[in-house]
């Protein structure tokens, strides 16, 4: 009788965890938006419309400067115990330290987007060097996507950004997510993750809806995710997903993709690209000095 009784209650535990893992999804999953030329996004500016494009009480969830092990795969896992998908903004040579891990933001069916190479203030920089530094992401971010082009999405470094700039990605077809609707989780600055939630929720109160700003290489936002997720249920907001309607264009693309190779201990570099570009080998660095 204890055999079966223990037998029994070990039966009843595998039901309410699997009863209890289905409780864990969001319950206020929306819909998926396409956003691109003519459809969210300002022709003059490349600006993300969201007040024309978010119904009420409706967040798009997005990620800046990774990915980082140890951080941005832990997002990963409670988004998807939650089933929702977010929108990373995605810094090229962190794709390039972690190409797995860029692989898998994508694979787990969220959308890779671009901050930069390596997050520099682009309103601090020549013209030049800022196209650069946005070229750069973009074939980086790719080259760590194994040849597939991230989102035609992108987010200036510091929100720093300027007209003419705009105006560079707006004719390239690149959706800029800026000010529009933000709403500041302030997960950088030394607060608390229930500080970071409170700002959260006091900023969605008063604009009503809009876009969430995480960062996902941030400990206090691991910790504060759940919570973040649980106080949107219990709101009654809605999680919308963000994916391109449109595709990277060629001015941005790589046209020679490099293979990652995976690092080794005995590596001075965190990633190496290999590939026959012109009858030889191109490293990161080439790869990155070759990048006009």
């Amino acid at each position: 009788m204890r055999y079966l009784a223990c037998v029994m209650l070990c039966i009843g535990g595998l039901v309410l965890s699997g009863v209890s893992a289905q409780a864990f999804c969001f319950s206020g999953v929306s819909r998926t938006i396409k956003v691109g030329p003519a459809s969210g996004m300002s022709p003059h500016t490349g600006s993300f419309q969201a007040e024309s494009v978010l119904r009420d009480k409706e967040v798009v969830l997005t990620f800046d400067d990774g990915p980082m092990a140890g951080r941005t795969d832990r997002i990963l896992g409670i988004l998807d115990e939650h089933c929702v998908k977010a929108t990373f903004f995605v810094v090229g040579r962190m794709a390039l330290a972690n190409p797995a891990l860029t692989k898998r933001i994508r694979s787990d069916g969220h959308t890779v987007a671009v901050h930069t190479h390596s997050h520099a203030n682009l309103v601090e920089i020549e013209r030049p060097r800022a196209v650069r530094e946005i070229r750069l992401g973009y074939g980086a971010i790719q080259a760590a996507l194994g040849g597939r082009a991230p989102a035609p999405f992108f987010r200036f470094p510091y929100l720093a950004q300027t007209y003419g700039l705009q105006k560079y990605l707006a004719d390239q077809g690149i959706a800029v997510f800026g000010m529009d609707n933000l709403i500041m989780s302030d997960d950088f600055l030394a607060i608390t993750p229930t500080e970071a939630l409170n700002r959260t929720m006091a900023g969605l109160r008063v604009q009503g809806k809009g876009v969430i700003l995480l960062h996902d290489i941030q400990p206090k936002t691991v910790r504060m995710l759940p919570q973040l997720l649980a106080a949107l249920d219990k709101g009654g907001y809605k999680i919308v997903h963000m994916v391109p309607k449109g595709r990277v264009p060629s001015a941005l693309a790589l046209k020679v993709i490099p293979r990652l190779r995976v690092p080794t201990p005995d590596d001075t570099k965190i990633a190496t690209l290999s590939a026959r570009e012109r009858g030889r080998a191109s490293s990161v660095d080439n790869f990155i000095e070759n990048v006009k």
